[in-house]
């Protein structure tokens, strides 16, 4: 019997063991969906990304709401149509 073979055949035994574990929970992690995957998430701040450079160029299309209005006036209608916005993209991404 080789001590150094049954050692390192034990070792590789240990380290296999330990992989199977450490996968084991990953996939727990990800069914949990405490862990997700960097695709899906790239994939989801892009379409927010989108969605928000839609509703900015957007915004432009105010512009005869807020004509020969006082600068008080505008602040606030340009304030309120931010607020919508952010309000609704916040409620579609919860």
């Amino acid at each position: 019997m080789n001590i150094t073979k049954d050692n390192d055949l034990l070792k590789e035994q240990t380290r296999l063991t330990k992989a199977k574990a450490d996968t084991a929970e990953l996939k727990r992690d990800v069914l949990k969906g405490s862990l997700v995957k960097i695709k899906d998430v790239q994939k989801q701040w892009k379409e927010a990304a989108s969605n928000v450079r839609t509703k900015l160029l957007a915004l432009p299309e105010i512009a005869p709401q807020i004509a020969g209005l006082g600068v008080q006036e505008v602040r606030n209608i340009l304030t309120q149509k931010v607020r919508e916005i952010l309000n609704e993209l916040a409620e579609q991404y919860r």
